[in-house]
Formats: structure tokens, C-alpha cells, sequence
């Protein structure tokens, strides 16, 4: 299943980061506004509980998360996101991993993986701005199948459809949340019309 952010902040801050003028700061500062709206969408179907709360005037019932959130940005791209989750889930853990290409196989490889102890209620937020052919996120998910890891959540800003249908087809039922999915892949593997290199448009190098 895959969830759409269609607010007009998010469309707008989607456009600054499609500019390839937007400089440094700015470009920071609408990762975060649309990262955060990402989480806001990502997270409506999460559980909550109810618990009796005394307001000023009286006894309430409430409610409130019902959850343990593992954040899990892939590197490093993935890091630009954390902040914004963190100011809506501030006592989320957070863990890593790290997968690159491998350049005689052309197949995705895990150099670093470390993520905190899981608890029956966690849900495990997958962080990755930009999804193209979709291998990476595909890999992180079958290593989190084999620490017996299911209850997992992929953010994105922006998803290729090509990656969209392979994780589909290999992970039917997991959760997808993205501000666009854009129209193509181009012949050197770029997302088309994309906004160049996540990575590199946050860090600046």
C-alpha cells in the first residue's frame, strides 16, 4: 500500500527541493517542513490507547501512542530525515544501516547494520528519501526478516515507479508513505524528474 502526502505545504516544499536553485539553506529547510508532513502521514494509522487524564476542570479519557518507534535512516541520505521525525516521536530510538552497490555484481550490499533491541509493539520506520530502483530498500527489508523484524514502515520524499513496483512485488504488504511518485528511471539509473542527488543536496559536497 502506498500513502500520498497531498497538502499544499508539502507541494510547495516539494518544489523547492525540485529546484536545482534552491540553495543549501533553503533546501534544508524545506527537506524538514516536507519530512515532517511525511511523518504526520505515515503515522495516522498508528495505535494508540486510552488513559484517564485530569484537566483543570475535570477527569478525561485520552488517548495516547500505544507504540515503540524505531527510526532507521539508510545512509546517508536517509539521515536528512531524522530531525523532523524526532520532533513528533522525540523518544523514538533510532538505528542504522548502511548498503551500498556492489560495482562486478551491480547488486546492492550491506556494509553496516545496527539497529536497537525490538519489542513486540515496535514499529520500524524505514528513512529514505529518494527510492529508484528500489534494491536498496528491498535488501534493508529482507535483513529485517531475518532478525524476525515485520512490522516496518518506508518513508520516501520521491519514489520511481520502478522501485515501487519491485518492493511491491516482493514485500505485497508493506506500508509506503511518499510525496510523489515520479515518472521514470533514466539509462543511468536516475529518477526522472527527480531533484538530483538527496544526499548531496544536504550535505553540500
Amino acid at each position: 500500500m502506498i500513502n500520498f502526502v497531498n497538502h499544499p505545504i508539502a507541494k510547495n516544499a516539494l518544489a523547492k527541493l525540485r529546484n536545482k536553485n534552491t540553495e543549501l539553506k533553503e533546501y534544508r529547510e524545506y527537506s524538514k517542513i516536507l519530512t515532517y508532513l511525511i511523518a504526520v502521514e505515515a503515522s495516522k494509522k498508528f495505535p494508540t490507547r486510552d488513559i484517564k487524564t485530569n484537566t483543570p476542570f475535570e477527569e478525561v479519557i485520552s488517548e495516547v501512542f500505544d507504540f515503540d518507534i524505531i527510526l532507521l535512516p539508510i545512509l546517508r541520505a536517509g539521515l536528512s530525515m531524522v530531525d523532523s521525525f524526532l520532533e513528533i516521536f522525540p523518544e523514538a530510538r533510532i538505528g542504522y544501516v548502511g548498503v551500498r552497490r556492489n560495482e562486478d555484481t551491480l547488486q546492492p550490499e550491506e556494509y553496516y547494520y545496527k539497529i536497537p533491541e525490538v519489542y513486540e509493539n515496535t514499529i520500524v520506520i524505514i528513512l529514505e528519501p529518494m527510492i529508484a530502483t528500489g534494491g536498496t530498500i528491498c535488501q534493508t527489508l529482507g535483513r529485517l526478516q531475518l532478525d524476525n523484524i515485520n512490522n516496518v514502515v518506508i518513508t520516501s520524499i520521491i519514489c520511481a515507479p520502478e522501485g515501487f513496483e519491485r518492493i511491491l512485488s516482493e514485500f505485497p504488504l508493506i506500508d509506503m508513505t511518499t510525496a510523489a511518485l515520479d515518472r521514470e528511471l533514466n539509462s543511468k539509473g536516475y529518477i526522472i524528474p527527480g531533484l538530483g542527488d538527496a544526499g548531496d543536496r544536504y550535505t553540500g559536497i
